[in-house]
């Protein structure tokens, strides 16, 4: 069973690691997705989450948090899910300060190179 959280906070559980999904819209473009097994509190299902761009998006947090954990099977983290302007913004606790920390670590970067 797929799952689209509505706005709300919910506690997870990564049942197994992410698997690679490519979904192909009306206009024939193809979006690579994940499809990532959890538990969302209330029962087993699969949430598909775009590969986003930014450390922000679902997926940036993902990452950071599954590198910070050795991957993400076994991980427990809580999803805050804002709804803002017909699209869900979210937000994974757990990963707020591996954010910033990755962004200090990549202003240093561009500082060394100036």
């Amino acid at each position: 069973e797929f799952w689209k959280p509505s706005a709300g906070a919910y506690k997870v559980k990564v049942l197994e690691e992410p698997r690679e999904h490519e979904f192909v819209d009306k206009d024939g473009k193809k979006i690579p997705q994940w499809n990532l097994d959890i538990h969302n509190g209330e029962k087993e299902v699969t949430w598909t989450i775009s590969k986003g761009q930014t450390l922000s998006s679902a997926y940036g947090q993902l990452i950071l948090l599954g590198e910070a954990n050795n991957g993400l099977k076994g991980i427990n983290f809580t999803l805050l899910v804002k709804r803002s302007q017909n699209k869900n913004e979210y937000t994974i606790t757990e990963a707020v300060e591996l954010i910033k920390k990755k962004e200090v670590e990549i202003v240093k970067w561009c500082q060394e190179r100036n």
